[in-house]
């Protein structure tokens, strides 16, 4: 096996007397083959691997070799993890592997360390001089840190940038909140019947308009749903037309549902001691296992299985190193 892989990993390790960098690396590299074998089965040996390296600037090779064990653990070992702490564990794992390749690419930055940054003193001495107070400049630096560099952020932009069309939908049709709607008409329907309809018009306006011609119901739906939507016995049906199909549509309630599955999987974990409420696997559309939870107040449907959620990170994780990880640390 070619030694290449080394050039310029951890050049500055210290490991004492009784060892050296030259025997730490290649054990380490047998450890990560084997954590990586779910997300590069094309990868029978440390030699592959190490091939895989070499394309990769030396802080990037880091970074693969810093996150294996989470990724050994989330993937390969979650069985050997009581069932009642499996879902929660894995979770909290998925979310902490984001941020350190979001850490690496200045997509994710600690709030303590963020404080000490020449942007963050500009930003501060730009409120204090429009004359605001203590508690408004902390209010507005809290919110510029949360909306750029804080966790949910790195969150939304991973899922945004490394997941695949199909999975971004399925995340976002999968996870509801109750709403008004119109049952049984659609866009077509509904311009035959009322001419003037575009898609920004509102139940009210809509039910004023035609009066009992239209069925307004209550179900829990998409965030992506509007009145042009086809709703048939409570659910959605994407093959009349579906307004995830326009990109800053996805893209907003991507992020809309990145936000709770981080609020509701991993911080509800950490910072409240909850446990995270996930349904088990199932099959799709009406067999589908879900469960109802409260989230900010408002009470959610989803289906988002754990098997479902680490499959769309291990090949955003892949697509990850594929793409920006090659780069983005040179």
């Amino acid at each position: 096996m070619s030694d290449a892989w080394m050039n310029g990993v951890y050049e500055d390790m210290q490991l004492g007397i009784s060892g050296s960098r030259e025997d730490f690396l290649p054990m380490r590299l047998k450890e990560a083959s084997e954590h990586y074998s779910i997300i590069f089965p094309e990868f029978d040996s440390p030699d592959d691997l190490a091939r895989y390296l070499e394309k990769h600037s030396p802080k990037t090779r880091e970074l693969l070799l810093e996150v294996d064990n989470f990724v050994g653990i989330v993937h390969n070992k979650l069985d050997a993890i009581p069932g009642y702490l499996r879902d929660a564990i894995a979770s909290v794992m998925m979310f902490s592997i984001l941020e350190t390749l979001q850490l690496a690419t200045k997509k994710y930055v600690a709030l303590s360390h963020w404080l000490q940054t020449e942007e963050c003193a500009r930003k501060l001495y730009e409120l204090v001089k429009q004359g605001l107070k203590s508690p408004q400049v902390l209010k507005t630096l809290t919110e510029d840190y949360f909306s750029t560099y804080g966790s949910t952020h790195a969150a939304t932009d991973f899922f945004e940038n490394f997941l695949y069309k199909t999975e971004k939908k399925r995340l976002i049709q999968n996870y509801r909140t109750k709403k008004e709607c119109l049952e049984g008409v659609w866009n077509d329907t509904l311009r035959m019947l009322l001419p003037t309809f575009n898609g920004t018009m509102t139940i009210a306006e809509i039910s004023k308009a035609l009066g009992d011609r239209v069925k307004v119901g209550e179900e829990f739906l998409p965030g992506s749903y509007c009145t042009a939507c086809y709703i048939d016995y409570g659910d959605c049906d994407p093959s009349f037309g579906c307004r995830l199909g326009d990109e800053t549509v996805l893209r907003t309630n991507l992020n809309k549902v990145t936000k709770r599955l981080v609020n509701a999987y991993r911080n509800a974990f950490v910072h409240k001691s909850r446990l995270p409420i996930i349904p088990e696997a199932g099959s799709s559309n009406r067999n589908v296992f879900h469960v109802f939870d409260y989230l900010e107040d408002r009470l959610v449907l989803h289906t988002l299985d754990m098997k479902f959620l680490l499959n769309i990170f291990r090949d955003a994780f892949r697509k990850f190193f594929e793409t920006t990880g090659q780069t983005a640390m040179e």
